[in-house]
């Protein structure tokens, strides 16, 4: 949490921010095309869970008593109010797991997205190093070391990102690779076009687009 927080005060450090209109037009593309991922990736985790939710209703398949998730539980599921009892905590579970996996997910791939406008930040700093029409009083030797100090700031957001992420996105990788297989699977063997279907369809498809934010935020 420590580290999070310091990544967080770095971002909002006068070095990180743009310095001009040019700057802020520049950066502006890769915060949209993230902007445009995440409502995706929540429309796809949405969808999931409305499907998830509903789909017993809809199979009419409530009526035998089935949950959206095979579970044991010490107690039997196939009376009242023990079925409604467990059916809600069963949503209620899956939907706080996704809003939490999700939120981290969309996290780790705005600071990559961070880093990657902060690089084309410097390197717009670097092209208009001989401009000394925004800011004559600012020598060479000045901008030379503010650019410097910017390059290793950034050096070090992506190292302490690193650092503090590192383990989740492999994790999250590992457990995104069994997850498409399990589902490819499942689509197999459910009824077609079924509300089953839509929920593992929409599941699925969630993953690939989460895994594709880390593969194409953190390249």
């Amino acid at each position: 949490m420590g580290i999070l927080k310091q990544l967080m005060v770095t971002l909002n450090s006068d070095i990180f921010q743009p310095k001009s209109t040019k700057q802020r037009i520049l950066v502006e593309p890769s915060l949209s095309f993230w902007k445009t991922i995440y409502k995706i990736f929540w429309s796809m985790a949405v969808s999931a869970l409305f499907f998830w939710s509903v789909f017993p209703i809809l199979d009419k398949s409530v009526k035998d008593y089935r949950l959206p998730f095979l579970a044991w539980y010490p107690y039997n599921t196939k009376v009242s109010p023990s079925y409604e009892i467990t059916y809600v905590y069963q949503i209620a579970s899956i939907s706080f797991i996704a809003v939490v996996n999700s939120n981290i997910d969309t996290l780790i791939a705005a600071l990559n997205m961070y880093i990657g406008t902060q690089f084309d930040i410097l390197c717009d700093d670097f092209r208009n190093f001989h401009n000394f029409s925004q800011c004559a009083a600012i020598s060479v030797n000045d901008k030379f070391i503010n650019c410097l100090l910017h390059h290793k700031k950034i050096l070090s957001f992506a190292a302490n990102t690193n650092n503090c992420f590192d383990w989740i996105i492999f994790l999250q990788f590992f457990t995104s690779a069994i997850s498409i297989a399990l589902t490819m699977f499942q689509l197999t063997v459910v009824v077609p076009l079924s509300n089953e279907f839509y929920s593992l369809l929409s599941f699925g498809n969630a993953i690939l687009v989460e895994i594709f934010m880390y593969c194409w935020f953190g390249n």
